[in-house]
């Protein structure tokens, strides 16, 4: 995975305010995907239970910390792998994608940061095919 630094200037992990203020975006982000409706199925287990949100919080802290330059290693399965199985509409993809681009703006992020998280949202569209993304669910 690639990350967003240049080698002098402080990386987009620092200007968003490091582990403190990564953890405060993932926070956010969680508030307004699991407040969707239309995005609370994503979260069901396959006996029908809750998903770990914990744990799914630390998994999306450790990424992030990577893509924004931070000292942290993420280690989880690829995008496609690890959402293959949810049966991801383009539609339901696209308002994750505009929940972590509000998120940013409401922990105000660096603008050039928002732009380019955005950036890699737009670079991982590519992979919506794998990952089994349907035009609508």
């Amino acid at each position: 995975m690639t990350t967003m630094t240049g080698d002098d200037a402080p990386t987009h992990y620092d200007r968003v305010g490091a582990e403190v203020g990564i953890r405060k975006l993932v926070d956010v982000f969680y508030d307004l995907v699991l407040g969707d409706e239309e995005l609370q199925r994503y979260f069901v287990d396959e006996r029908g239970g809750g998903v770990n949100i914990r744990a799914l919080k630390e998994h999306q802290v450790r990424l992030l910390s990577q893509l924004l330059g931070g000292p942290v290693t993420y280690d989880g399965r690829e995008l496609a792998d690890a959402h293959r199985h949810l049966g991801l509409s383009v539609r339901d993809l696209g308002r994750v994608g505009d929940y972590l681009l509000a998120a940013l703006l409401t922990c105000h992020a660096p603008w050039d940061t928002v732009v380019a998280v955005r950036a890699v949202l737009l670079g991982v569209a590519d992979d919506w095919a794998l990952m089994g993304v349907t035009e609508e669910r």
